[in-house]
């Protein structure tokens, strides 16, 4: 610990030493003045400055006020006069000037335990400073976790959306799913109204499903969900389009190329296929009811080219079905 004197009346490092009976290795410089206060500061580096009140106040205090415009912590003592008025060490006190004042009188007992006191005090900072570093370590190394971490799950998350382009068939029903749909059909609505061809979109749900979930379980019903969107691959053309929408409610058919006065009579032919159709599943027969939702893009109103427009009516024909009880195939109108 470096320990600064200014202090007129101690001429010596040994009789300073011999006075504080230090118990522990001080670096301790005595000066008689302060007339080179910043480069004292600059040479010495103290830790502790003891200094004289007739030294300190002079202009107007001007070396105490010095002592606190430093940029290092210094713990500053004053010996002041025995007869110096309690105003004047308040003055001290309360602008900061100081930290603890000695009378010039006090006892090496006395030294010692400002001394002790101060060094506790620069031990204590010394650990608050160390937990401090600790913390703003440990801050440094979660922020850096937490900035790779998010580098992570957006890589991630950008590595999923490029899976979802990739992956076009739903796992449960084998068929492709609404998002390829979308793709596709769009690029057929555009080529059908390019060359002005007709279109056909339609809503397929089976109507029984909810009974085959409560009866075979959800295995029953993915069973059955697969299979039907089997045979509705076999029903349909190469140029055609089917998929199923992604809470696997109903399935979507676009039919190309379709002349208007066969929309009904596909849809027909394919509704009494698939009712039909018997399927084995935990050795039991299981047979589906559907209904459905047409659209077309020409029809007697007026021409639909736009997808979501054919979707939104197929939808609408498709509740129009399940108003009527189900088991039906209804047409926008």
């Amino acid at each position: 610990m470096n320990i600064l004197f200014y202090k007129k009346n101690i001429n010596s490092k040994n009789e300073l030493k011999e006075y504080l009976k230090k118990e522990k290795d001080y670096s301790i410089t005595v000066l008689p003045t302060v007339e080179n206060l910043k480069s004292d500061l600059q040479e010495y580096e103290p830790d502790i400055i003891f200094i004289d009140y007739e030294l300190g106040s002079q202009e107007n205090f001007l070396p105490l006020k010095t002592f606190k415009r430093s940029k290092k912590k210094l713990y500053i003592i004053v010996i002041v006069p025995d007869f110096l008025s309690i105003t004047k060490i308040d003055f001290l006190i309360k602008f900061k000037l100081c930290q603890l004042t000695l009378l010039a009188s006090a006892s090496v007992a006395q030294y010692r335990t400002a001394i002790k006191y101060i060094e506790s005090n620069l031990n204590e900072k010394s650990k608050l400073l160390e937990i401090k570093d600790k913390y703003d370590s440990i801050i440094h190394e979660y922020n850096n976790y937490k900035k790779s971490l998010e580098e992570k799950e957006q890589a991630i998350k950008q590595l999923k959306e490029k899976i979802a382009d990739i992956i076009i068939i739903d796992e449960t029903a084998d068929i492709y799913n609404e998002r390829y749909f979308n793709n596709q059909a769009e690029q057929i609505v555009e080529e059908c109204k390019r060359y002005h061809d007709n279109m056909c979109v339609i809503y397929l749900t089976i109507d029984n499903i909810e009974q085959i979930n409560e009866v075979y379980g959800e295995e029953g019903k993915n069973f059955v969900l697969k299979n039907t969107a089997a045979e509705i691959k076999e029903r349909i053309r190469n140029n055609d389009l089917a998929a199923i929408s992604g809470d696997h409610t109903y399935f979507l058919i676009l039919y190309k190329k379709i002349q208007s006065n066969m929309v009904r009579v596909v849809a027909e032919r394919l509704k009494k296929y698939l009712e039909d159709k018997v399927f084995i599943f935990d050795n039991k027969q299981v047979r589906i009811s559907v209904s459905m939702g047409l659209s077309s893009a020409i029809n007697y109103f007026k021409n639909i080219f736009e997808l979501k427009d054919l979707r939104q009516q197929a939808e609408i024909a498709l509740n129009n079905a399940y108003k009527k009880g189900g088991d039906v195939i209804v047409a926008y109108a």
